[in-house]
């Protein structure tokens, strides 16, 4: 009964399997290609999780299109941030990404939820997989590609801050990344 979410649904995840297929491809990405790869999985889980907003925020001083990152860094963490965060909590969701220079050839991503924070997320993990532990695969694979890249890049890092509200209750995740700009003179270090 909903075509047209159904519709857009479609045409946006064929768009997004074009983009990750094409960003598997490369060393590095643009930061516009990542941006744009990220509103389309975004807008994709808004379709399913339709009540939550999502505010990306980059400093006036980075141009886009002229800033190259390793690619599918983000979005495993944005989509943690929407399904174990954000997915489960009542009233407002809401998901931010702020971008700015850190230092030389570094950028720094904050990856902030106020939705239900990890200890929530791991219990109802537990509940509804009994026994059997989970790892969360994007937090992995990207800690993992952070390291990688920290043998070449040394400032690069990743940590992850678990918030709480003013009653000291869980209030969401912020993830913290300084990643490396690279360029095509790069591009073989990390390979």
């Amino acid at each position: 009964g909903q075509k047209e979410n159904a519709s857009k649904y479609l045409s946006t995840f064929a768009q997004l399997l074009r983009d990750t297929l094409e960003q598997s491809t490369h060393s590095f990405s643009s930061l516009e290609e990542t941006i744009n790869h990220l509103e389309r999985y975004i807008s994709i889980e808004q379709i399913r999780f339709d009540n939550f907003i999502y505010n990306i925020s980059i400093d006036k001083t980075i141009v886009p299109s002229e800033i190259n990152l390793p690619p599918m860094l983000l979005q495993p963490l944005v989509e943690n941030a929407i399904w174990h965060g954000l997915r489960h909590k009542t009233g407002d969701k809401i998901l931010k990404l702020t971008i700015a220079e850190r230092a030389p050839d570094y950028l720094e991503v904050v990856i902030e939820d106020n939705g239900i924070g990890r200890s929530k997320a791991e219990s109802l993990r537990q509940v509804r997989l009994g026994e059997q532990r989970h790892k969360s695969k994007g937090t992995q694979l990207s800690g993992n590609r952070i390291a990688l890249l920290k043998n070449n890049y040394p400032m690069t890092s990743m940590v992850i801050t678990d918030l709480y509200d003013e009653h000291n209750l869980p209030s969401g995740t912020k993830v913290q990344l300084v990643i490396p700009v690279l360029g095509s003179s790069m591009e073989s270090k990390i390979q």
